[in-house]
């Protein structure tokens, strides 16, 4: 009898141990004991341990990294992609680095947008649901720029142009500088200067076929800067809960909602000043390759963003850590390899200040 009390007795105790150890760790997420905010509201959760980034040194404490990509008016087709910083731990504010969806990758898909719609289709064919293969091609994207471009993602978030048009319903619409007369697939014509767009007129503003590539990287800053600017300034520190969950229908997006992890996200944006939500792109060089034009990234210009842009690791990044296994190159194409290697001018960064003020024009 002694020696069965024993080994029950054993038996709750290790269930008491089990059952304090998960208490405690749910605890460290309620309360932020773990992380290195400092902030006594509900933080996002600080554990990457499902990223596939191939560099060994740590991430900076408190800088969440979100991958922001946008469809175009055909579902499957990838028109825009940032990879977005947020620092709660220091003074760098917001940061949208801006990838070219045509940036070359060395396998079957060639570029970005066609790892994106490869992946996409390829769902759709193994019976798959829309849904399901959009995730399948958002996932096959964020594995590109955790396992090539070195950065890793906390989270992502995936909109289209008929969801942002709801979206900018939602927030009483934003003002955008049309550059000249434009004859939109919905039948609307827009006339050139300062329009307020929302619903399907931003929509089939997003989808319109007459923006070059290089306009319709400028068209989504302006878009995201102009969002941001606007909720900033409607949008009240005690109603972020609510605005929140009256948006969050416009997106696709792993961001948590249970933990806050979403309004908390909102909250660091709209109370970051115009001067530190910051955007700028990749510097890339057009190149011909078999399958047409493509956009071969900088390794040197991607390594200084990663480093001064992003501010993602708590050591420097260096050249020999980006791009292991050479998917933005090719040894046998001279000409890719160069550029990849070479050297060229950054471009300019634009803060949301900037472009309220009109120095990112639409032309």
């Amino acid at each position: 009898m002694i020696i069965k009390m024993t080994k029950s007795g054993a038996l709750i105790a290790l269930c008491i141990i089990l059952a304090l150890s998960c208490v405690s760790c749910s605890l460290l997420d309620i309360f932020d004991l773990g992380g290195a905010s400092g902030t006594q509201t509900t933080t996002a959760k600080t554990d990457n341990s499902s990223n596939n980034t191939p560099v060994s040194i740590a991430k900076k404490s408190g800088v969440y990294t979100i991958l922001f990509l946008n469809e175009g008016g055909t579902e499957g087709s990838l028109s825009s992609l940032f990879i977005c910083s947020i620092d709660t731990a220091e003074d760098y504010g917001v940061s949208f680095l801006q990838i070219p969806i045509k940036t070359y990758v060395n396998n079957a898909y060639t570029t970005i947008a066609g790892v994106y719609s490869g992946n996409y289709n390829s769902s759709l064919s193994d019976g798959n649901t829309a849904d399901r293969a959009r995730e399948s091609a958002i996932l096959a994207v964020k594995s590109i720029i955790e396992s090539h471009f070195c950065v890793y993602v906390d989270y992502y978030l995936w909109s289209n142009p008929s969801r942002l048009g709801v979206l900018c319903e939602k927030i009483g619409g934003v003002d955008i500088n049309v550059p000249y007369s434009m004859l939109l697939s919905n039948g609307e014509t827009l006339m050139p200067g300062v329009q307020s767009l929302s619903g399907g007129t931003m929509a089939a503003f997003l989808s319109y076929s007459g923006f070059s590539d290089a306009v319709l990287m400028n068209v989504y800053k302006v878009l995201i800067s102009t969002i941001y600017t606007k909720i900033k300034a409607e949008v009240t520190n005690d109603r972020v809960s609510l605005f929140v969950i009256e948006v969050r229908n416009c997106v696709v997006t792993d961001i948590p909602s249970s933990g806050g992890e979403d309004i908390f996200f909102t909250r660091k944006l709209i109370s970051t000043e115009s001067d530190g939500v910051k955007f700028t792109q990749a510097s890339t060089q057009s190149c011909a390759v078999s399958s047409g034009v493509v956009e071969v990234i900088r390794r040197s210009s991607a390594v200084k963003l990663i480093n001064d842009f992003l501010h993602v690791y708590a050591v420097e990044f260096t050249a020999d850590m980006f791009d292991p296994d050479k998917m933005f190159t090719d040894d046998n194409n001279q000409l890719v390899s160069i550029i990849y290697t070479g050297s060229g001018s950054d471009a300019p960064v634009y803060t949301a200040a900037n472009i309220k003020d009109g120095q990112l024009t639409l032309t």
